[in-house]
């Protein structure tokens, strides 16, 4: 999985629940560590703009990883 919004934020499963696992490890890993760096966060691409942009091809999926 990417993150297009945090360039170098990758990671990946061999099946869809621990390729979730793993993304919401390597994004909070990703933001702690631009934290501890005191790097602003990008704002969020809205995902309507990433499938006009083809950022999204047709064999992938976008998945919103949110936790209140």
């Amino acid at each position: 999985m990417t993150f297009p919004d945090l360039p170098g934020c990758i990671s990946w499963g061999r099946e869809v629940p621990q390729a979730i696992e793993a993304a919401q490890a390597a994004l909070t890993l990703h933001l702690s560590g631009m934290r501890q760096d005191k790097l602003p966060l990008p704002p969020a691409t809205p995902v309507s703009l990433c499938q006009e942009q083809e950022q999204v091809k047709d064999d992938e999926a976008i998945y919103i990883i949110y936790e209140a």
